[in-house]
C-alpha cells in the first residue's frame, strides 16, 4: 500500500503535477470501481468482461481496451497497477513486479455497510480520494432514504430466496443477503442453514414455498443452457408460480457495490406492489 500511494503522488519533475498511476482492472468489479473512479488517461484496459450485459458500467467500458488476463497483455500494457477484487495470485503478482508494476486485492464487502471503506480505499490506490469521498457521499445519502423508508413501513417480513438459473443460492454471510434484509425481507435459504453461496433442495422449497423469489442473470441466457436445467424443473417452477416473482438485473448484484442499492429498491417496489394487489382483492 505505502508503494501504491507513493506512486501515486509522485511529482512529475517537469511540470510539477501529480502524476496518477496507470491502471488495469482484472475482474468484473475491478473494472466497475475503475471505472467509476479513475480518470480517462489512467485506464490502460480494463477486462474482457467489462462490457458485457452484466456490466453496470458497460457504456463507459467500451471507450477502452480490453484484456483477456494473460500474461503477455499485461507485460504489453505495462501497468503502474494492476486491481483484482477479493484475491491475488502469486503468478501474476510475480510477473507484474517484474515489469515493475503491483498486483492489488481489494476487499469484497459483505454487507452494505462496508462499501464506504472499500470505495475509499479504492480512491486512495488510484489517486483519486476526493472522487471516491463524493461518491461515498452520494451512496450514504441513499442509504438514509432507503433505511428511512424501510423503518417507516416495516411490518412483519416476507420470507425469500435469491436464486440464479443453475440453482445456486446466497445464504447467510453474502452481500445478498443483507440486500434481502435491507429490502425489508428475511432469508429463508439463510433460515435453512444455508451459508454462503450453495443449493437447496427443491422438494425443501415446496414443503415451505416462501413469498419471494428473488431471480437474477435470467437476462443472459446465451451460452448458458446447461445452467438453466435446475430452474426450469417443475418443481422449481412451482414454487416459482407460488411466490411473488422479482427479477433483479444481472448489473446490480454481480458486484458489492454502491449501484446494489438500485437492486434493494427494485425488491422492495415489488413486493410493495404485491402487498397492496393482495389488499385490494
Amino acid at each position: 500500500m505505502a508503494f501504491l500511494l507513493s506512486a501515486a503522488s509522485a511529482m512529475s519533475a517537469e511540470s510539477g503535477e501529480v502524476r496518477l498511476p496507470r491502471v488495469v482492472s482484472l475482474d468484473s468489479c475491478a473494472d466497475q470501481y475503475v471505472l467509476a473512479l479513475a480518470d480517462p488517461e489512467q485506464i490502460a484496459a480494463v477486462s474482457w468482461n467489462a462490457s458485457l450485459n452484466f456490466s453496470y458500467l458497460k457504456d463507459e467500458a467500451v471507450k477502452y481496451p480490453k484484456h483477456f488476463g494473460s500474461m503477455e497483455e499485461l507485460i504489453a500494457l505495462k501497468p503502474d497497477i494492476a486491481i483484482r477484487m477479493g484475491f491475488a495470485d502469486a503468478k501474476t503478482a510475480g510477473v507484474l513486479e517484474r515489469i515493475g508494476a503491483r498486483l492489488v486485492a481489494t476487499g469484497r464487502p459483505d454487507t452494505i455497510a462496508e462499501l464506504d471503506r472499500e470505495i475509499i480505499a479504492m480512491g486512495d490506490i488510484l489517486g483519486q480520494r476526493a472522487r471516491a469521498e463524493a461518491l461515498v457521499d452520494a451512496l450514504q445519502r441513499h442509504r438514509a432514504a432507503l433505511d428511512e423508508g424501510l423503518s417507516a413501513s416495516q411490518g412483519q417480513r416476507r420470507s425469500a430466496i435469491y436464486i440464479v438459473p443453475a440453482g445456486v443460492m446466497a445464504g447467510s454471510g453474502t452481500f445478498v443477503d443483507d440486500i434481502i434484509a435491507r429490502a425489508g425481507l428475511k432469508n429463508s435459504a439463510a433460515q435453512k442453514g444455508l451459508e454462503g453461496w450453495g443449493s437447496l433442495l427443491l422438494e425443501e422449497l415446496v414443503l415451505d414455498t416462501p413469498d419471494v423469489v428473488i431471480g437474477s442473470f435470467f437476462d443472459d441466457i446465451v451460452g448458458m443452457s446447461e445452467g438453466w436445467r435446475l430452474t426450469r424443473h417443475p418443481v422449481a417452477r412451482k414454487v416459482f408460480a407460488e411466490a411473488v416473482f422479482v427479477e433483479v438485473p444481472s448489473r446490480l448484484v454481480i458486484c458489492p457495490a454502491w449501484f446494489s442499492l438500485e437492486a434493494i429498491e427494485i425488491i422492495r417496489n415489488a413486493t410493495r406492489r404485491s402487498d397492496a394487489s393482495v389488499g385490494g382483492r
